[in-house]
């Protein structure tokens, strides 16, 4: 079973992150920084356990057709 997405979310929220960070006043760019401080380690943690899970699911694969 192979599993092919195309995942333009990551690219896109980064480039609106950036693209707003040049775009606001001084004061209100630097806010920005709070809630991306947040969501990054989330996002990282949540898709390290959804990479962990695909790779179990693909070892099981693996040693049922050994």
């Amino acid at each position: 079973m192979e599993r092919l997405r195309s995942h333009g979310g990551p690219w896109e929220r980064e480039s609106l992150f950036l693209g707003l960070l040049f775009a606001l006043p001084d004061p209100y760019g630097y806010f920005l920084w709070i809630p991306y401080g947040i969501v990054l380690p989330l996002a990282i943690i949540a898709g390290n356990r959804k990479q962990k899970k695909i790779g179990e699911e693909e070892s099981r694969f693996a040693d049922a057709d050994a």
